[in-house]
């Protein structure tokens, strides 16, 4: 009852602050072509951290600088390859949001793309991914997404690698 309420509490505040941070206006013509720094959101499941592979892969043969954020601790193949910032027990708050020491040192690193990886409803990687210092968010289509992500990926609910490939695709297009 009690964590029930907590999440409650959590979610209105994420909408809240959410909502004050205005996205600047941006130009979507070539802005994947033009992006050096990206920042990937680890999915929370490990089935479907498990296939992101594709996505990183694609990003290397870019010629993207790649930062991984984890949130969980799933499991990742690009572990030696590539920084990552983890999101620990210690970094959050009372009502499981991180902490406000954590949410400064993020938001000073600077990105071109934030990439939400997660498929499903998750209120930490969406939040983060608007609390990230860049201009272009990109998320899978869920309930909240209009809150969060400034670019929309369609969402195939049967299986994550669909929506991963349908996220390649995409940005393929820009």
């Amino acid at each position: 009852m009690f964590e029930k309420l907590k999440y409650k509490i959590a979610e209105k505040s994420v909408e809240k602050s959410c909502r004050k941070l205005a996205d600047p206006e941006t130009d979507f013509n070539k802005f994947f072509t033009k992006s050096n720094k990206i920042l990937m959101i680890i999915p929370t499941l490990q089935e479907d951290a498990d296939k992101i592979d594709e996505v990183y892969q694609f990003l290397v043969e870019k010629k993207k600088s790649i930062k991984l954020l984890r949130i969980a601790s799933v499991k990742i193949s690009m572990l030696n390859t590539t920084e990552i910032i983890n999101l620990k027990e210690h970094d959050y708050n009372w009502l499981n949001l991180p902490k406000r020491e954590f949410l400064d040192q993020f938001r000073s690193e600077l990105f071109d793309i934030t990439i939400d990886l997660e498929t499903k409803e998750n209120l930490i990687s969406g939040y983060l991914t608007k609390q990230s210092n860049s201009n272009y968010k990109v998320g899978f289509k869920k309930e909240k997404s209009d809150l969060y992500y400034n670019f929309q990926i369609s969402n195939s609910s049967i299986n994550s690698e669909i929506s991963y490939r349908n996220l390649l695709n995409s940005l393929l297009m820009f």
